[in-house]
């Protein structure tokens, strides 16, 4: 029987390689990082934190001191008096609150949290964006290990920025000539990257494609997810709801068609056109697109009277305070309900 596991997450920063997925929330991101522009001394750094070393890194040795300063101050708390939505509320406490989630985790963290560690300590500001963003992955490669520098921008992007880009390689324990680099989809050695004549129109990854019918029908839906994959994060602020809820429907299925058919050719069917197995692996996908449209509609209306029960306070806040809490004791466990919200306050 196959199970899936569905995994919600703000961004969907995910490397495939050889058919496999790796999520950034996952320990195999071993560590997340950026270049910014610096609104104190308007110069450019980079700015990152490695799940490895478990510290962060920054071109800049002043904003390491801030975040020593903002990490050892116990004064700061959650002030639910405080107006969140104002440029100044509260964002040396969600800094904070960043710091250690990120000290606590398994993975290289998300983007969005070093953004707010930023933001906290005043070196971007609010509606400010980073100029470039890159993770590095661990993944499987046949017996051995792998790491991949992972990109959302072009070639050329990634090449501007390359100093950068090494250090931040550099300072997780590896040499930027011996790993990959895989900006917009493409696989790219440290040479090839770094070969300015070299034609990105003609570029074929570095995984050859199996023979196999299956495996090729493999191939073209994983390129078919990563593209409605990328159209989701880098659009969906601009879709209707409507839209945005069907192309998420389509990420969701074609993930678990890769999925479904990831496993069929492990147990040895190499035919795609096999008798009976494209319409089977349908009438599975569509079921598990029903449940997860179910439970999208089942949790949007758990959030949604969560919110109201605390008076408003956005989603994002109700989880950090209550990490590990399902929201149904929240909102259905009265007693439990005043007894956190008397917490709160103490803070």
């Amino acid at each position: 029987m196959i199970r899936f596991k569905n995994l919600l997450v703000e961004n969907p920063d995910t490397l495939v390689y050889k058919s496999n997925r790796y999520n950034y929330t996952r320990s195999s991101a071993r560590s997340a990082f950026f270049v910014y522009n610096d609104i104190i001394d308007t110069q450019i750094y980079l700015f990152g934190y490695s799940d490895i070393k478990k510290e962060f890194f920054c071109t800049n040795p002043e904003v390491l001191k801030q975040i020593n300063e903002l990490t050892n101050n116990d004064d700061i708390k959650y002030d639910s008096d405080k107006d969140d939505s104002s440029d100044d509320g509260q964002i040396d406490y969600w800094a904070k609150n960043a710091i250690e989630i990120l000290k606590l985790g398994n993975s290289g963290g998300g983007h969005q949290r070093l953004y707010t560690i930023l933001k906290g300590i005043g070196r971007i500001r609010r509606g400010q964006t980073y100029i470039s963003s890159a993770r590095l992955f661990e993944v499987d490669d046949d017996t051995d290990k792998k790491m991949i520098c992972s990109f959302w921008e072009t070639k050329n992007t990634v090449l501007k920025y390359m100093n950068f880009w090494e250090d931040a390689i550099k300072f997780n324990g590896f040499d930027p000539k011996e790993i990959l680099y895989e900006p917009s989809k493409f696989f790219y050695t440290y040479s090839q990257l770094m070969d300015i004549n070299y034609d990105a129109s003609k570029q074929t990854t570095v995984v050859p494609v199996k023979d196999s019918t299956l495996q090729k029908a493999i191939d073209d839906k994983t390129n078919e997810y990563v593209d409605k994959r990328g159209k989701l994060h880098t659009t969906g602020a601009t879709l209707t709801p409507e839209e945005k809820n069907s192309l998420d429907l389509e990420v969701f299925s074609l993930d678990t068609e890769i999925k479904i058919l990831t496993d069929i050719k492990k147990s040895g069917i190499t035919d795609y056109n096999t008798p009976g197995l494209q319409q089977s692996v349908k009438s599975v996908v569509d079921r598990a697109v029903a449940q997860y449209e179910h439970d999208k509609t089942k949790r949007y209306n758990l959030g949604t009277e969560t919110e109201k029960q605390f008076g408003g306070m956005p989603m994002a806040q109700i989880r950090s305070l209550y990490r590990g809490i399902p929201l149904g004791k929240l909102i259905k466990k009265e007693s439990l309900y005043k007894k956190l919200t008397r917490h709160m306050k103490l803070l």
